[in-house]
């Protein structure tokens, strides 16, 4: 079933009467998981909903909903690596009291395969005993992910992984450029989720350039890149900024190794100005993509975003010099 065919099942079973109580939403695509939550949300809340029942997407509730600001609806998220069995006792607490805004309180688990065993047995008796208008959204990669007890008493709703092309379009539809939408497409989705929160076409452009020449400084193995870092891209140096920016550089690392290696696949103008101007250098590519993902690593380990940078660089230098040799 389509992501879009799932929704309008949604939208006819909150029409008619008929939404159950508890849902697993699985599937290896979080975008995609959020964006039926999202229009779930809108169908409960919509106050000027087609006569099949679908959410208008404009209305003020819609647009709150949107932005995840409605106030009868809560999502629970890991502590640290798992679901604690506290957590569950607060969303048990939290849908024993009465809406604020609505008719119905819903609770979104994201990441419901972390919970521990206690967190999960007391799940159970969410699941057992539901109160009526109270709704729970588990999002899983697979229903083996949870107990068989817990199994039992969901609703699976599996959610497809999106076809490149079909992100494009959807990213299109919200006023994204084709070459960004083309470019997210084969980067990991945190890199669109990051940008998608406030996009500016201009902004995205200027980093993307920013990185373009950043790497230019890894590839020739110029230490000039930390003076790059502290100078260009100091102002925008978090760790999240800089997660979404390695996965960028590993993606251009990878086609730059494609173009060296004759490899049939499209490529980016950037990585084709980049040998040009600097020559071929495949041993230095296969030693970045090493380099990149221990700065990823680095980065994941709360090493700062702006150490993390600068270590590269010098590790770029020493690869290259030490291949020279």
């Amino acid at each position: 079933m389509q992501e879009q065919a799932i929704t309008q099942y949604l939208y006819h079973l909150v029409e008619t009467g008929q939404l159950a109580h508890a849902y697993a939403l699985t599937g290896s695509h979080y975008p995609s998981k959020q964006q039926v939550v999202v229009s779930l949300i809108q169908a409960l809340v919509c106050t000027n909903k087609t006569s099949q029942g679908e959410p208008c997407h404009h209305c003020d509730a819609c647009l709150r909903a949107k932005n995840g600001q409605i106030a009868d609806v809560y999502t629970l998220k890991p502590a640290g690596t798992v679901i604690k069995v506290d957590q569950v006792r607060q969303i048990n607490e939290w849908l024993a009291t009465k809406p604020l805004e609505t008719y119905f309180k819903l609770v979104v688990i994201e990441q419901a395969e972390t919970l521990n065993l206690n967190a999960a047995n007391g799940m159970l008796k969410l699941l057992e005993e539901p109160d009526p208008h109270r709704y729970l959204l588990l999002m899983v990669p697979e229903m083996s992910d949870l107990l068989p007890t817990i199994q039992s008493r969901l609703q699976e709703l599996p959610i497809p992984v999106p076809t490149s092309a079909q992100q494009v379009a959807d990213w299109r539809a919200q006023g994204v450029s084709e070459f960004h939408g083309r470019l997210w497409s084969a980067l990991p989705d945190q890199v669109a989720d990051y940008w998608m929160a406030e996009y500016d076409e201009a902004a995205v452009d200027q980093w993307i350039k920013a990185l373009d020449r950043f790497y230019q400084y890894l590839y020739t193995g110029n230490d000039q890149g930390i003076v790059y870092i502290q100078t260009r891209l100091k102002k925008q140096l978090d760790s999240r900024w800089c997660r979404v920016s390695l996965d960028y550089l590993i993606g251009f690392n990878y086609q730059v190794m494609n173009a060296l290696t004759g490899a049939d696949a499209p490529s980016y103008y950037a990585v084709e100005q980049l040998i040009q101007s600097n020559g071929a250098k495949l041993h230095q590519v296969l030693c970045l993509n090493d380099l990149l993902l221990e700065a990823m690593e680095r980065l994941e380990a709360n090493v700062s975003a702006q150490l993390t940078l600068e270590r590269l660089v010098l590790r770029a230098e020493d690869a290259l010099a030490n291949h020279n040799v």
